[in-house]
């Protein structure tokens, strides 16, 4: 496994309804997220999708709004 990916996997995976309860992210958000690329996520048994809560706080600093502009 490359360096990448154990970093994503260090804080371990939230499952969908994990990323409304911890993230606020809904269901179908999460689905548009994964399906563009945006959202990086691995499956266990058929259906389940667990998604590294790394990727998602990196996802979210991606679209901090900086507080000096926020409200103006």
């Amino acid at each position: 496994m490359d360096g990448r990916v154990e970093d994503l996997l260090r804080d371990g995976c939230v499952t969908l309804a994990g990323l409304k309860s911890e993230f606020g992210i809904g269901r179908s958000h999460a689905y548009e997220l994964m399906s563009t690329g945006a959202l990086p996520y691995t499956t266990a048994g058929c259906r389940r999708r667990l998604v590294p809560r790394r990727a998602v706080r990196e996802l979210l600093a991606q679209h901090l709004v900086p507080t000096d502009s926020a409200g103006r």
